[in-house]
C-alpha cells in the first residue's frame, strides 16, 4: 500500500482486491482480511477498487523494515529519474 502511494502521489489509491492478490501472490480473501485488520486500526479506509491512507505513519511504523530498505534503494537507484522537472 504504502509503495503504490508512493508511485500514485495521493492518500487514495485506486486499487482491488484483486490486483493486490495478484501483485502479493495471495488470495483475494487474505487481502480482504488484511485490509479489514488495517482499517481496524484507523490506518486505512478500503472501500471497493480503492484504498485511502488515513494515518501514513502509522502505517510505517506497522509495516515491516523491508519497505524502508526497499523505498532507499528504489530512491538510489531511480529517485533522480522520477523527480519533477526542474522549470
Amino acid at each position: 500500500m504504502l509503495s503504490c502511494q508512493d508511485r500514485v502521489g495521493d492518500d487514495v489509491v485506486p486499487i482491488t482486491q484483486e490486483f493486490l492478490a495478484a501483485m502479493l501472490g495471495v488470495q483475494r480473501t487474505t487481502v480482504n482480511s488484511a485490509a479489514k485488520a488495517i482499517q481496524a486500526k484507523s490506518l486505512i479506509d478500503y472501500r471497493r477498487g480503492r484504498i485511502q491512507i488515513l494515518d501514513r505513519q502509522a502505517l510505517e511504523r506497522s509495516s515491516c523494515e523491508c519497505y524502508a530498505q526497499t523505498q532507499h534503494v528504489f530512491d538510489r537507484l531511480l529517485g533522480e529519474h522520477l523527480a519533477p522537472p526542474i522549470d
